[in-house]
């Protein structure tokens, strides 16, 4: 199922780039990223940890924080937001809790 929510993110990049290259606009960035960032986070999200389903709620977390940057970012014209930022920022958390977690799965 992993798989299958990484290749839906894959996707979502590529036609943020493709749509990025076509209409040469920048807010199309967003979607973009959006999508590949999120690969990270999707393909891990139901690993077994000791806290049980600690990364699918912050993968699901993020992922809205992420949603609502992108709809802001094609509404306003604009390829960064607060949400974005957010975003951004709970991305470069994540790594750090899914790298605590699985670590500590294994001890």
């Amino acid at each position: 199922m992993s798989s299958n929510f990484v290749a839906i993110s894959c996707f979502i990049m590529l036609i943020g780039v493709a749509s990025y290259f076509l209409m040469r606009d920048p807010r199309f960035l967003a979607p973009a990223a959006f999508g590949f960032i999120m690969m990270a986070p999707l393909g891990v999200m139901f690993e077994e940890t000791k806290t049980p389903k600690l990364l699918f709620y912050y993968t699901i977390g993020l992922a809205m924080v992420g949603i609502i940057g992108v709809i802001t970012s094609l509404t306003e014209g604009t390829f960064l937001n607060g949400f974005l930022i957010l975003f951004g920022v709970g991305f470069f958390a994540f790594q750090w809790v899914a790298n605590y977690q699985l670590i500590n799965a294994d001890n």
